[in-house]
């Protein structure tokens, strides 16, 4: 068991902020200032858990090396770079956890950039500043030639991550899966709408459906709200509209005439179905236990992600070009779409094939021989 605990508070029934407790009595004073101020500066609910978890799993480190914060600050450089090394050592065997689960080392260095986080808090706040957080300057070459500059930490000591397979879903596995759901018109509709926009699961889940559907285009409006009551909300504070196949928009409207009493209790699209909470709009753990369970029914592991990047890598076939592609996924970053697309050698090889094919060869090759 941890020694540092996070605990979410509510207000007006609003996920309203997190705090660390240290056993029963004591607030870690330094991380929730911490917290306080990314809530403050518009961080959504699901990164400021993310960061709550990172920096108790951190402070429960220290303790256990019996350290304070203090301590670190006290470091050269070269101990910092091991002490925060240690800390990924620590992470990857488990010991952030009850269950001595071990995650990966990607999801490791994610936890340690949350607690760079923190210290870089520490650093504008109170003047207390890592050494292995001094910033030096880098150059590098973008595409095209051109050289760059940019700022970076001189911590070197990360984990070096997995080679990742793909995330994407395929055809047939989005076939199969809204035919196994049966006759849960809600739950396939889910399924295809992920499938058909790309939207991030938070996205979907936070249309109304009064206000967002374009009934005359048939597509929906991703819109950034600061507060749903589901605890979902748009990423990057953006407002975009994506376009579905008509079969899709039926199942839409169909779903929304059937429903119709019920959706107007909480104005959201997709809702609770059934008992007590009915009519209350759907949350993230409820699409993911649905998804789990339809797992165990038929083997088909799918994600709200990886419908994601099934969305990516079908328009990518299709021959959309990657900014457009970016743009539908409501990325800042094309080189975030790139990872996305999963390029087959074979497709590669297709490709200058037919680009060869299409121009016209001057050189004859018999002189050359």
């Amino acid at each position: 068991m941890n020694q540092y605990q996070v605990e979410t508070h509510e207000k007006d029934g609003r996920q309203f902020y997190f705090l660390i407790r240290k056993g029963t009595v004591a607030i870690q004073r330094e991380s929730k200032e911490y917290l306080e101020y990314m809530t403050t500066t518009n961080h959504s609910p699901n990164t400021v858990k993310k960061a709550a978890h990172s920096v108790a799993y951190y402070l429960t480190f220290i303790s256990s090396q019996d350290m304070k914060l203090t301590d670190i600050f006290s470091m050269d450089y070269l101990e910092q770079n091991l002490h925060f090394q240690n800390f990924l050592r620590w992470l990857q065997a488990g010991n952030h956890c009850s269950t001595k689960k071990r995650p990966s080392a990607r999801t490791c260095n994610s936890y340690l950039l949350f607690v760079f986080g923190f210290y870089a808090y520490l650093d504008r706040e109170y003047g207390k500043k890592l050494k292995v957080l001094d910033a030096r300057m880098i150059r590098y070459t973008r595409t095209y030639g051109v050289v760059s500059t940019k700022s970076a930490t001189s911590y070197e000591g990360y984990l070096k991550p997995e080679v990742v397979t793909s995330k994407s879903a395929t055809q047939e596995q989005v076939t199969k899966a809204v035919k196994y759901v049966g006759g849960n018109i809600r739950n396939k509709l889910i399924l295809l709408m992920l499938a058909d926009t790309g939207l991030r699961i938070g996205e979907l889940l936070g249309i109304r459906w009064a206000e967002d559907i374009d009934y005359e285009n048939e597509s929906v409006k991703v819109e950034f709200r600061d507060y749903n009551e589901n605890h979902v909300r748009a990423k990057n504070a953006e407002t975009r509209s994506v376009k579905m196949k008509t079969s899709t928009f039926q199942l839409l409207v169909h779903y929304i005439s059937k429903n119709r009493q019920l959706l107007y209790k909480s104005g959201y699209l997709f809702v609770v179905e059934e008992g007590e909470t009915a009519g209350r709009p759907l949350n993230v753990s409820a699409v993911y236990s649905f998804l789990k369970t339809l797992e165990k029914k038929t083997g088909l592991h799918l994600t709200p992600h990886m419908l994601r990047h099934y969305f990516a890598n079908e328009r990518r076939k299709s021959g959309w070009p990657i900014e457009w592609i970016s743009k539908a996924l409501g990325h800042k970053s094309i080189e975030t779409t790139r990872r996305y697309l999963d390029w087959e050698p074979d497709e590669e090889y297709a490709m200058a094939e037919a680009f060869f094919d299409a121009i016209k060869d001057n050189i004859d090759i018999d002189s050359l021989i």
